[in-house]
């Protein structure tokens, strides 16, 4: 599987039109971070179907027992940031924010943790590209 995924023609695209990679890489951090927005926003009706309720229910209380000092949910912001940063299939934006939802995070801990994620690896795939 290609690593660059979805992304690889914003990539070429930007290396032969010579837009500067820093435009670049807020971008496709911003496109990201609004792909977790939608699922954030959107994950209310998925709460709607009755099987899922229960287990969603389920999952939510035990994260609330779990992350009761702040110590446990910076470690689970960093463990989000770099569930995002990895680029693997089934991680990314989307499974970041349904993971973060199931956890009762807060919107502004799951879209930063997005954002930071992405930002990071795209930094290291633009300039890699950039720099070759």
């Amino acid at each position: 599987m290609p690593v660059f995924g979805v992304f690889s023609s914003t990539f070429i695209a930007t290396k032969i039109s010579g837009l500067n990679p820093v435009f670049t890489i807020l971008w496709l951090s911003y496109v990201e971070t609004c792909l977790g927005l939608f699922i954030v926003l959107n994950f209310k009706y998925l709460r709607k179907i009755g099987f899922v309720k229960k287990y969603i229910l389920k999952i939510r209380e035990k994260s609330r027992r779990f992350l009761r000092t702040k110590k446990r949910i910076t470690a689970v912001y960093f463990l989000m940031i770099s569930f995002v940063f990895l680029p693997i299939q089934g991680t990314g934006p989307i499974a970041a924010a349904v993971i973060g939802k199931l956890l009762g995070l807060n919107i502004i801990l799951i879209l930063s943790s997005i954002f930071i994620g992405a930002f990071l690896r795209f930094l290291i795939l633009v300039l890699g590209l950039h720099l070759a």
